[in-house]
Order: structure tokens, then C-alpha cells, then sequence
């Protein structure tokens, strides 16, 4: 962590664990965004299939198959994680998926904290650029946004979370087109 950054840290630090010891409240739930680029890669060649004596067989070679965009949301308190894959990683994607959460997964919530790193996609206006202006402003209304400090997302729940899924599930394996 830089030395000028300590003061602005520690106290994002202190909001954000605050956060995280409020006691759960289903009306007024805690999510945790976060989004990683993904790369879809597609076989080559036809696996061959296990036997009693060896397992699956892939051969090394794949085909790149175009750029994506894991979104993950995580309720700490609640245990519940949701995860939606995008074509694209823009404002308009990261709002799409934040509006999808709060119709879906916070519909009963009255407001929602919603806890997200610093990344320039993050940010407020995205939903003016992705929703018509009345869901926009509804959502908007019901959002409490709190961030991770700028060099702490060991403190990022859905960031975390995202990289113990993305590592051992995810590394080796083609998934070669996302589906509509």
C-alpha cells in the first residue's frame, strides 16, 4: 500500500468491516459485486472419454473463441452467491447485472449496501447509461454503495469469492461460446 493512500485505507477499511459485522437484515441485505474478464476457449479435438484404467483424455490445443465477463454477487451475511456471465465488461454490463439483483435476489429489500471495488465501471451513472430513467432512479434510491479500499481487495468478499471459483473450477476447462 502506498504511503500517502494509509489514511483513505484505513478508513474505507473501517467502513467496510463495519459493514461486514452489521448483524444480517433480509430488508436491508449487504451484496458484494465484483467482475472478472474471462476468455472462452473451445476444443479442438474431441476428448476421449474415461475408462477404469485412465481418465479423461484433452489434448492441450483449444481455439479462442472470444472475450467475456464473469459478474459475481455475494451476500456475506446471508450465504447466498450468484454469478451471470456477459459478452462484454462495460458500465451498461455491470449495471444490467447490479438492476438484475435488485428485481431478482433483493426484490423484497427495501434498500440494499452494496459493497464494490474501485474499478471505473463502478459507478453511479452507469445505470442512467443502461436503464430507462425510472428504473434507473429506482434503483439508484434503493442502493447504499460502499467500496473496498483502493489496495485491499483481500477485503472484498465477491472478490475472493471470485478468485476461488475462477481458479480451481475454471483453469483447463473450454467452455466455448456463451449461450443467450
Amino acid at each position: 500500500m502506498p504511503p500517502e493512500q494509509d489514511a483513505a485505507c484505513v478508513a474505507c477499511m473501517d467502513a467496510v468491516l463495519a459493514t461486514y459485522a452489521a448483524a444480517y437484515d433480509p430488508k436491508h441485505p449487504v451484496r458484494c459485486m465484483d467482475d472478472q474478464p474471462l476468455q472462452w476457449l473451445k476444443e479442438t479435438r474431441v476428448p476421449i472419454a474415461a475408462t477404469t484404467q485412465q481418465g479423461t483424455r484433452v489434448d492441450d490445443e483449444d481455439e479462442r473463441h472470444g472475450p467475456a465477463s464473469l459478474f459475481l454477487c455475494a451476500a456475506p451475511l446471508s450465504g447466498v452467491r450468484h454469478a451471470t456471465a456477459r459478452t462484454r465488461r462495460t458500465k451498461a454490463d455491470w449495471a444490467i447485472a447490479v438492476a438484475h439483483i435488485l428485481e431478482t435476489r433483493s426484490a423484497d429489500g427495501a434498500s440494499v449496501t452494496l459493497v464494490c471495488d474501485h474499478l471505473n465501471t463502478h459507478t453511479k451513472g452507469a445505470f442512467s447509461e443502461a436503464c430507462a430513467p425510472d428504473l434507473a432512479r429506482a434503483s439508484l434510491q434503493r442502493i447504499t454503495c460502499g467500496s473496498t479500499p483502493k489496495h485491499g481487495s483481500w477485503l472484498h468478499v465477491a472478490a475472493c469469492e471470485l478468485r476461488c471459483l475462477t481458479s480451481p473450477c475454471m483453469r483447463g476447462h473450454r467452455i466455448g461460446a456463451l449461450t443467450a
